[in-house]
């Protein structure tokens, strides 16, 4: 009962605090960004929150309990890849004055453009965030015995609730409780797992050393592994340019801070802060399956429900973590998926209401609204459906989960191409019909490279031991450096005259 109660609270709480910011929302500025008010504190706790999923609160110690800790050598790239987002991309957002960060590829390319880089977005965040949802509510039914579509609906009113009435305000408050409960939630963990170890803790960390089971850096140079230590700082650094330095949903947290100052802060200190929060949720995982080995009645238990390690996390809330400690882990789980959805809801409609303006004005005339605030409410309500939709869709689809998730590093690719040649170039590209070909071919490009084996391809969503040439984090690499060159070209093309 105490789990549920401490539940119920959270979810009040978080629906109560949209609802009393409701009346300072007044303009469209202050629906979508605050009216660039918020202190950069609060922009990192948000910035965090948000980036910080469902997918990574069970992700990440499932990581660390079948394997290693060399998911903790991404954090070296991700903290090159948010100094590079501080010192060039947050400039131009900053210098321009933008609601949406897609109003910069109008600028040095076209309106067609712009709304190309926003679809993107729109489609790569309704695949990825409802994936996330649908990993926290696979995690929330198991523990409450629920079912999965109705975890869904339940999460997605939730933040659709407080995201309708506050705005970005609302969700960037909700961020910094959902932040204090994610770092807290995993200390709690840590300590009563490492406190409540049920064998020798120091004989199983010499045996798990031993077995490389904390080993972080890969020397090693190998195309087709993952792991290394190159495959993994370049793919930190380019996925973080890309999946934060060009997504709304993200970068909108850095636009609403008073000063360009306040959101550089923001930025490096959020990519500071990822190294030791990555190592508590590895260290976490380390321990659960220090638990598994030293309790044979549980790894028998584990082994008949043949979990997925993602899931083992969520088994121990459920099953090992005492009340009152369960509650606030689901409240973690629950902050962590929350903090991911309404930011994302906030910032697809930010891009739908200001990329897309004929639609706006489509709407208003249509339904007779004159507020564009009215309008923004209107695609979040759509947005929500949207999403939730989508998750449940996916609730069967297991396999499908790991190909969204994964889907991220190739539709982004072409969009980080499109945005440094924006700050870098003092040229402007004419060709739109040129400019989308070259993002066609550099998914397709960068896809099919990543599947290849020496036996033919295999592809994300079949279930093969086939190893493709290229591991799937060069994926994004090659979309950015071919989308690169692409537009090199297209802006020293110069078309011959007729005689």
């Amino acid at each position: 009962m105490i789990d549920i109660f401490l539940v119920s609270l959270y979810l009040l709480s978080l629906a109560g605090i949209g609802y009393a910011i409701r009346k300072k929302e007044s303009s469209l500025s202050e629906f979508l960004l605050a009216n660039r008010s918020m202190a950069w504190p609060i922009s990192l706790a948000s910035l965090y929150a948000t980036a910080a999923s469902a997918l990574t609160f069970i992700g990440v110690p499932g990581v660390a309990y079948a394997g290693d800790f060399y998911y903790l050598s991404l954090t070296l790239g991700s903290l090159l890849g948010r100094i590079f987002i501080a010192y060039f991309l947050l400039k131009a957002y900053f210098h321009f004055q933008v609601f949406s960060i897609y109003e910069l590829l109008e600028k040095k390319f076209s309106i067609t453009i712009q709304k190309a880089g926003s679809g993107i977005f729109i489609l790569t965040r309704i695949l990825a965030s409802s994936v996330r949802l649908t990993a926290c509510a696979f995690a929330i039914a198991v523990i409450l015995k629920i079912s999965i579509p109705l975890a869904i609906v339940i999460i997605a009113m939730v933040a659709f609730i407080y995201t309708f009435f506050g705005g970005i305000r609302a969700v960037m408050i909700t961020d910094v409780l959902q932040f204090i409960f994610i770092i807290g939630g995993s200390i709690l963990a840590f300590s009563y797992l490492l406190s409540h170890f049920p064998g020798d803790l120091n004989q199983f960390l010499e045996n798990a050393n031993a077995q490389n089971k904390f080993q972080i850096v890969y020397w090693e140079f190998n195309w087709n592994d993952p792991k290394t230590i190159w495959a993994g700082t370049l793919f930190g650094f380019v996925v973080t340019l890309a999946g934060i330095g060009c997504d709304q949903d993200l970068m909108q947290r850095m636009l609403t801070t008073k000063s360009y100052s306040g959101a550089k802060k923001a930025m490096i200190f959020s990519g500071i802060l990822d190294i030791p929060v990555v190592f508590l949720f590895l260290s976490i995982g380390a321990l659960l399956f220090g638990w598994v080995q030293e309790s044979p009645d549980l790894q028998k238990k584990i082994a008949a429900l043949q979990l997925k390690n993602d899931m083992i996390f969520p088994y121990f809330m459920k099953e090992v973590f005492p009340a009152g400690l369960r509650g606030l882990l689901i409240v973690g789980l629950l902050s962590a998926s929350l903090s991911s959805l309404d930011s994302a809801l906030n910032a697809l409609a930010s891009v739908s209401i200001v990329d897309f303006p004929k639609l706006k004005q489509k709407l208003k005339s249509t339904f007779s609204i004159q507020n564009d605030t009215t309008i923004a409410r209107i695609f979040t309500i759509l947005f929500a459906m949207i999403l939730a939709a989508v998750a449940i869709l996916f609730a069967d689809a297991n396999s499908i989960l790991w190909v969204g998730f994964k889907a991220v590093g190739y539709t982004y690719g072409p969009l980080l191409a499109l945005f440094l040649f924006s700050i870098f170039s003092k040229e402007k590209i004419q060709s739109s019909t040129g400019i989308l070909l070259g993002i066609i071919l550099s998914f397709l490009i960068s896809f099919f490279s990543t599947s290849l084996t020496p036996s033919g391809f295999v592809f994300p969503w079949e279930d093969s031991l086939k190893k493709p040439l290229l591991a799937w984090p060069w994926g994004i690499v090659i979309a950015t450096l071919f989308m690169s060159l692409w537009l090199f070209l297209l802006k020293n093309f110069r078309p011959h005259k007729p005689l």
